[in-house]
């Protein structure tokens, strides 16, 4: 259904490894969304939308990504897009 190739493309921009695509995004692959951004040059922009982006990478992390968690890793330029799930309400 999927190639590597898509795995590993979809898991660089996360920072997380193929591993963690095949086993919990590839499962619900029907209902994921990749969100992809920049971050915003002004920063103290407020908005009324909300949403986490301080996992923990744990041993899913690709050996490339030096940030301990989703949200360091953006800050660092190492993650540009996370998924979401219709079925999480989270879109």
């Amino acid at each position: 259904m999927f190639d590597l190739a898509f795995a590993e493309d979809w898991s660089k921009k996360e920072g997380w490894s193929v591993e963690y695509f095949n086993d919990v995004v590839l499962p619900r692959i029907n209902e994921a969304w990749q969100i992809e951004y920049e971050l915003a040059e002004d920063q103290s922009i407020q908005t009324d939308k909300t949403a986490s982006m301080t996992y923990r990478f744990g041993s899913y992390k690709r050996d490339d990504i030096s940030s301990e968690t989703t949200l360091d890793a953006i800050k660092a330029g190492e993650r540009t897009a996370t998924t979401r799930y219709t079925s999480d309400g989270n879109i």
